[in-house]
């Protein structure tokens, strides 16, 4: 940040601190159970009080007031008043299950309005993955260099119209994110996919030999996609006025179809309203974007439950996310840790509006962040100073640039 800093025209950084002060020295001692790291929200410091030192760092000497940039990444509501996890979590669900807030405006995301209107007409395949079991899943979607990905078989759900009604497969916690792909992309007919009906516990892997052919009454129970497709409608449609049928969706029906990569993944479906599967599902349409899946640029996220509406989430719904994430952490027994993958939130929208250079720190800090997202924020770090340089009236004639250096960089330094 120091760098991309100087790099600015008649930008005054300094990289040593003046002479007779000493640098800040730093603390490398790893964080415990009982003394809360620097980066832990615990350790942040209120309001007015030097961030340095509420980092757990060395005091500075002559303290000033908190960089503008760190100056509201504390523990407290402003009021002095910590923060509760569970009530910081509690209001962040309820955030995200409503599409108001938390939802893409129609127009804002071309991928997002796809993957929605295919969602819509119940026209989307999806698949619930395991917390633990991406890697492979993912290794078969890559294509090779310079060729189209190889389609392969697995099981997969049609999802009902708006996706109201249906329990995928698997926990929301344990399998908390999936892929949509979409229907007439892959091509699905009655010769080339195996479908059963809601409830049907067809498990293929284990009912299906070397040669293709069905075992133990799994060929009898078979029924059509377009049968599957007209109880997913009824379906949906009793949802929307049935509060009994919201609150006791029915099992998920079972389409072992070819699927691949690319362009007929539109999106990464979400299952549960928890900080850290959100980002979890932030991590994997990244790497799926990597991978080249989806139309160009990033994939949508949908909120897929079926007690509402499935809709995508919003840059301002990711900064929401990564901010109470700094604040409630992880739970005490999370499966997440399996695939999480660093981030790159500017990559999703989140611009310096939605999410300051010191909420971005702070949460790259603790949660992990791309090669390109720190350039990111370095990038952001510096515009920010550079802005606060060239201000008028900056930096005072009763407190000089040059004074207030190392304290600021120090509080820096600790984000």
């Amino acid at each position: 940040a120091i760098a991309a800093a100087k790099a600015v025209p008649g930008h005054p950084v300094r990289v040593d601190p003046p002479s007779g002060q000493p640098p800040v020295p730093r603390r490398n001692t790893p964080p415990s159970r009982d003394r809360p790291s620097s980066l832990s929200p615990r350790s942040v410091a209120a309001p007015g009080a030097s961030f340095a030192q509420g980092g757990g760092l060395p005091p500075v000497a002559n303290p000033v007031p908190v960089h503008p940039m760190v100056a509201d990444l504390s523990d407290t509501d402003g009021k002095g008043a910590a923060f509760n996890a569970a009530e910081v979590q509690s209001l962040l669900r309820v955030f995200l299950q409503n599409p108001a807030e938390a939802g893409s405006p129609p127009g804002a995301s071309p991928a997002a309005d796809r993957a929605l209107e295919l969602v819509a007409r119940g026209k989307a395949v999806v698949k619930t993955v395991g917390n633990g079991d991406w890697r492979p899943l993912l290794a078969r979607l890559a294509p090779p260099k310079g060729a189209e990905a190889a389609p392969f078989r697995t099981s997969t759900s049609l999802l009902p119209p708006k996706g109201l009604g249906l329990k995928l497969f698997g926990s929301p916690a344990q399998f908390c994110a999936g892929l949509i792909w979409d229907l007439e992309a892959l091509g699905l007919t009655e010769e080339n996919t195996f479908a059963w009906p809601s409830g049907y516990y067809a498990k293929v892997e284990f009912n299906l030999n070397e040669r293709g052919e069905l075992l133990n009454g799994r060929k009898e129970a078979l029924t059509t996609i377009d049968k599957v497709a007209a109880f997913n409608a009824a379906l949906s449609a009793d949802a929307e006025t049935s509060p009994h049928t919201r609150a006791h969706p029915v099992p998920f029906n079972e389409l072992y179809a070819p699927v691949r990569g690319g362009s007929t993944v539109v999106g990464v479906l979400l299952r549960s309203v928890d900080a850290e599967h959100a980002l979890f599902a932030f991590g994997v349409a990244q790497q799926l974007q990597a991978l080249g899946a989806g139309p160009g640029g990033p994939l949508p996220v949908l909120l897929v439950r079926p007690e509402q509406p499935a809709h995508a989430l919003s840059p301002a719904a990711v900064a929401r996310v990564a901010r109470d994430y700094v604040r409630v952490g992880d739970s005490a027994h999370s499966s997440t840790k399996a695939f999480r993958q660093p981030l790159d939130l500017r990559a999703m929208g989140v611009g310096p509006e939605l999410l300051s250079p010191g909420h971005l720190a702070a949460f790259y800090g603790a949660y992990g962040c791309t090669h390109q997202g720190l350039e990111g924020l370095a990038a952001d770090i510096a515009a920010a100073l550079h802005a606060e340089a060239s201000a008028p009236g900056a930096p005072g004639a009763e407190e000089p640039w040059e004074a207030r250096e190392p304290a600021h960089l120090a509080q820096l330094d600790a984000a």
